[in-house]
């Protein structure tokens, strides 16, 4: 490339610059028009298991649409490093469970986590309705009992908890890159307890 040609490329970057610059300006200066940053929250890698409606086991008219499980999900906020485990309901999820539902008070959400890849599950992420009347969700380690307090939220037909990715890391003493997982919804009836799992064969699979 002659000097002649460099000083044409050197030319038009500069006016593509200024063109760029000018259109930003321009942007800037329109009422109600904002140029968005970079996003607070980025959703990366999610993992989504679906499941059969009215799969409980044993078969009984005693549970509640709401210890069906329709959807579970674990996903990943890559600007927050959190994770977000969640699950769809057939029915909503009362604020309030009454004891025509629950007659024994016990309805649990969880999701075990085999962090090794190994099995047993080393952790599991928990969300239950406890005899004081009170939604509390927790993280809990196999073997050892729970290791930290987590805030819900009940929307609907839909349970939602966020765990901070270096909750766990600490706990465990390792870096969380991949696990294997599966939902489970357990319901006490007033004669035994009714189960709901999903993935229904093998187990679900979460990487970064």
């Amino acid at each position: 490339m002659d000097e002649v040609q460099i000083r044409r490329c050197s030319e038009v970057k500069k006016r593509i610059l200024l063109s760029v610059a000018i259109a930003v300006l321009v942007l800037s200066l329109i009422p109600g028009l904002a140029i968005a940053g970079p996003p607070s929250m980025q959703h990366g890698n999610s993992s989504v298991v679906t499941d059969p409606i009215g799969d409980i086991l044993p078969q009984t008219p005693e549970a509640p649409a709401y210890a069906d499980i329709k959807k579970t999900q674990i996903t990943h906020q890559t600007g927050r490093d959190t994770l977000v485990f969640s699950m769809n309901l057939a029915g909503v999820v009362p604020s309030e469970p009454s004891d025509d539902d629950l007659p024994n008070e016990l309805i649990i959400y969880n999701w075990y986590l085999d962090l090794d890849l190994s099995l047993p599950w080393d952790c599991m992420v928990t969300l239950s309705w406890t005899p004081d009347d009170e939604w509390v969700a927790s993280l809990m380690r196999r073997g050892a009992g729970e290791f930290a307090s987590l805030t819900p939220i009940i929307n609907g037909s839909r349970i939602q908890v966020t765990v901070d990715i270096q909750t766990i890391e600490t706990e465990f003493e390792q870096i969380i890159t991949e696990f294997s997982w599966y939902s489970v919804v357990k319901y006490a009836t007033g004669s035994g307890s009714n189960w709901d799992v999903a993935p229904d064969t093998l187990l679900a699979y979460w990487s970064r």
